[in-house]
C-alpha cells in the first residue's frame, strides 16, 4: 500500500496545480489599455473598434492577426502593426499604423479614345480617398482593360503622386495615358483545322481581317465570343468534341502586320445514332420525337438536337405544363452519338392574373383585347408569344424590346403564373405645319394632324390640309378597330382634292368623296381580317384636250370591294419578320349606280426577312387587273394602274 501512495499525491499535487498556472498564464494576457499611434487623419477610436480588440479580454496570436487584418483591409493605412507591452495584471496594447495619403486633385492626360470622365468613373477615384500601391495597381488594370477592350494594346499609362508642400499627407495625382495605336488584324490563322477550311471558320467569326472596305479592329471580348462561336460552328459540323486550344498575337518585326493565331483541336466526326425519350406520359413517343429533325446516320449537329428540345418544350408549355422540363442527355460511343430525351413533365400551370404595367394613356382594355389568354385558362406560350407580338403591331408603344416586355411569375401556390405585359408609349399624336415644293404641284403648305390612339382607346383620327397654287386637298378620317368592343372594325375617310394639269390633258382635276368601310377579324387563318367598302367619289376634269377627253371620263364611281387581309409581321415599323399579304376584288358600277363600270383586282405581298447586323430584307409585290364591263371599256384615267 506504502509504494503506491507517493505516485499519488504527487499526481494529485500536479492536478491541482494546473488551474492555478492557467490563471495566471490569462491574467498576464489580460488587456489592461489599448493606445493608437500614428493616426493624422483616421479617428484613434475608430481603429480600436474595427480592430475588435477590447480592454478586458484575452489577447491572443489569432485575434492579434485577425486585428490587423482588420485595420489592413480598410485600405487607409501602409502599415500596421500590432504591439504588447507588460504591465501590471496584464498587457498593454499598442496598435502602430502608417497612414496612405489621400487624394487632393485628379488630372488625367493623353487620352483620346475616352473622355476624362469616363476615366475616373471606371477608376472610382475621389478627392479625399485613400491612395497607396494597391490602389494604384488596380486603377492601372482598369484603365489597360478599358483600352484592350477598344482593341488599344499597346496602351500604358504612368501614376504620379505629388504631395502638396504645405500638407505631405495630401497629394496631387496625374495619370498619364500613352494609347499607342489601335491594333488591327492583318491575317486570321488557324492552326489544327484538318478538315474545316480556314475560310469557313473566318466566315462565322466576328473579328475580321483589315481591309480597305471593313475594320479589322482587335477587340478581346469580341475574340472571346468568337472562339465560343468556332466551337459552336464545329459542333454542327460533325466535331462534337472540337475547341480551341490557344490564341496569339504575332507581330512581324518588318511591317509591324498583326496575325491572330488560333489553334483548335477539332477531334473526331461523329454522326447521329438512335433518339430515344423517358418520362412522358402527356403525349405518346411517336408525337415527341415527330420534333426531332434530323435522322439516324445524319452528321452530328448539336444545333439540331436544341432545336428539338425546344420544340419539344413549346410542346409542353402549349399545353399547360409550364414547369415541364426535358433534358437532352448525348451518349457517344464509336463515332455515333446517341440521344435520350429525359422528360420531367410537372403540372399545369393556370394562369392567375394577366398584369399590365407602364401604360399611363393608353386604357388596359385596349391592351386586354389583343391577350390571347384569359385567368383561368391553362398558361400557353404560343398564345403568349403571339399576344406579345400583337401589342407590337398596334404601333402605340415604342418599336425597342422596352415596347412591350412580357413576362410571368409564379403565383403564391408556386403552380399557377401571373401574366405581366409591361409597355412603353410612344408619341402617337402629331400635328404639323410645313411647306414643300415639287415640280408637278409647285409650292403647297399643309396641315395635318393624326392621332393613332385617340384619347388612349386605340382609335385613329386624321386630318390633313394642302393649300397650293396648284394643289388643294382636305381629307378626314376615323377609324375605330373594336367597334362595340367587338372584332368588328369600322372607318371612315372624306376627301375634297383640286388639282390644275402641268401638262396640256386639262385645266384642272377635282375629285371629291370618300368611303365607309367595315372589318372582321377571323378565326382561321390566324392574324387575318376581312374588310367590306363602299367607295363614293365624284369626279370632273374641267376643260379635258381633244386627245385626252375620251380618257377623262368624268361623273360618279360608286363601287363595292372585298379585301382579305393577312399581317403576321413583328412589329408595326421596321418590321424584320414576317409577311403582310392582302387581295382584293372592287365592283364598280352595274346595279351600284355611277357612271363608272368596271371590276378591279388587287394582289399585294410584302415578306420580311432579317439579314445581319440589324438589317431586314423586304419584297414587295403587286399585281392588279382592271378591265370595263358595260358599254365602251375604256376606264377612266383615274382608276388606271400608273407606273412608279
Amino acid at each position: 500500500m506504502r509504494s503506491f501512495q507517493k505516485p499519488v499525491l504527487t499526481l494529485l499535487l500536479i492536478l491541482l496545480a494546473l488551474p492555478f498556472g492557467n490563471a495566471h498564464a490569462q491574467s498576464r494576457n489580460k488587456i489592461q489599455e489599448i493606445v493608437v499611434e500614428g493616426t493624422k487623419q483616421a479617428s484613434s477610436a475608430l481603429v480600436v473598434i474595427q480592430s475588435g480588440l477590447q480592454v478586458g479580454s484575452m489577447l491572443s496570436a489569432d485575434n492579434t492577426a485577425e486585428a490587423v487584418r482588420k485595420l489592413w483591409s480598410l485600405g487607409i493605412f501602409s502599415d500596421v502593426r500590432v504591439l504588447r507591452e507588460e504591465v501590471e495584471n496584464g498587457v498593454k496594447v499598442i496598435i502602430r499604423v502608417s497612414e496612405l495619403p489621400v487624394v487632393n486633385s485628379i488630372t488625367v492626360s493623353g487620352f483620346k479614345e475616352f473622355k476624362e470622365q469616363e476615366i475616373i468613373n471606371a477608376i472610382s477615384l475621389t478627392r479625399n480617398k485613400a491612395i497607396g500601391e494597391r490602389t494604384v495597381a488596380r486603377m492601372r488594370r482598369q484603365i489597360l482593360e478599358m483600352y484592350q477592350a477598344k482593341g488599344f494594346l499597346l496602351a500604358n499609362l504612368d501614376f504620379e503622386m505629388n504631395p502638396l508642400p504645405e500638407d505631405s499627407t495630401r497629394v496631387d495625382v496625374a495619370i498619364s495615358i500613352v494609347e499607342g495605336r489601335k491594333v488591327k488584324i492583318n491575317k486570321i490563322e488557324f492552326d489544327g483545322n484538318q478538315s474545316v477550311s480556314s475560310g469557313k471558320l473566318k466566315k462565322v467569326m466576328e473579328t475580321k481581317e483589315d481591309r480597305w472596305y471593313r475594320s479589322g479592329d482587335f477587340k478581346k471580348e469580341t475574340l472571346e465570343k468568337d472562339k465560343e462561336t468556332i466551337v459552336r460552328f464545329y459542333k454542327t459540323q460533325g466535331y462534337r468534341d472540337a475547341s480551341v486550344l490557344s490564341d496569339s498575337l504575332v507581330v512581324n518585326p518588318k511591317n509591324d502586320d498583326i496575325t491572330l493565331l488560333v489553334k483548335v483541336n477539332e477531334g473526331q466526326k461523329y454522326k447521329f445514332g438512335k433518339a430515344t425519350i423517358e418520362g412522358n406520359s402527356v403525349f405518346p413517343d411517336e408525337e415527341m420525337l415527330a420534333f426531332i429533325p434530323y435522322a439516324e446516320g445524319d452528321t452530328f449537329n448539336e444545333d439540331l438536337i436544341l432545336r428539338a428540345y425546344y420544340e419539344m418544350v413549346v410542346h409542353y408549355n402549349d399545353a399547360g405544363y409550364l414547369n415541364a422540363a426535358i433534358n437532352p442527355i448525348q451518349v457517344a460511343h464509336d463515332d455515333t452519338v446517341d440521344v435520350h430525351f429525359d422528360v420531367a413533365e410537372g403540372n399545369i400551370s393556370n394562369i392567375a392574373k394577366v398584369i399590365i404595367e407602364g401604360n399611363t394613356k393608353t386604357i388596359d382594355k385596349v391592351i386586354r383585347r389583343e391577350i390571347e389568354l384569359f385567368p383561368g385558362e391553362s398558361f400557353n406560350r404560343t398564345k403568349f408569344e403571339e399576344s406579345a407580338r400583337k401589342l407590337r403591331v398596334l404601333n402605340f408603344f415604342a418599336q425597342d424590346e422596352a415596347g412591350v416586355q412580357p413576362n410571368y411569375t409564379f403565383a403564391e401556390n408556386g403552380k399557377d403564373v401571373n401574366l405581366i405585359f409591361k409597355v412603353k408609349e410612344r408619341q402617337t399624336g402629331m400635328a404639323s405645319v410645313g411647306a414643300g415644293f415639287s415640280e408637278r404641284d409647285k409650292l403647297v403648305g399643309t396641315l395635318s394632324f393624326t392621332n393613332a390612339n385617340l384619347f388612349g382607346r386605340g382609335q385613329s383620327l386624321s386630318f390633313n390640309w394642302d393649300m397650293g397654287t396648284r394643289r388643294k386637298a382636305l381629307q378626314i378620317g376615323f377609324s375605330e378597330p373594336w367597334l362595340f368592343d367587338t372584332k368588328t372594325s369600322f372607318s371612315f375617310d372624306l376627301y375634297n382634292i383640286e388639282r390644275n394639269d402641268y401638262t396640256s390633258a386639262f385645266e384642272q382635276e377635282r375629285r371629291r368623296g370618300g368611303y365607309v368601310r367595315v372589318g372582321r377579324q377571323l378565326r382561321w387563318p390566324d392574324n387575318s381580317r376581312l374588310y367590306l367598302s363602299y367607295r363614293l367619289e365624284d369626279i370632273d376634269y374641267s376643260n379635258p384636250s381633244s386627245y385626252y377627253s375620251y380618257y377623262l371620263q368624268t361623273g360618279k364611281t360608286s363601287s363595292l370591294s372585298l379585301m382579305f387581309l393577312r399581317d403576321t409581321r413583328n412589329q408595326y415599323e421596321f418590321a424584320t419578320n414576317g409577311a403582310r399579304t392582302s387581295a382584293t376584288v372592287e365592283i364598280a358600277g352595274g346595279p351600284l349606280g355611277g357612271e363608272q363600270s368596271y371590276y378591279k383586282y388587287l394582289l399585294n405581298n410584302e415578306f420580311y426577312t432579317p439579314l445581319f447586323w440589324n438589317l431586314s430584307l423586304c419584297a414587295r409585290s403587286r399585281i392588279g387587273f382592271l378591265k370595263g364591263y358595260q358599254g365602251d371599256s375604256w376606264v377612266s384615267y383615274s382608276e388606271r394602274f400608273m407606273p412608279g
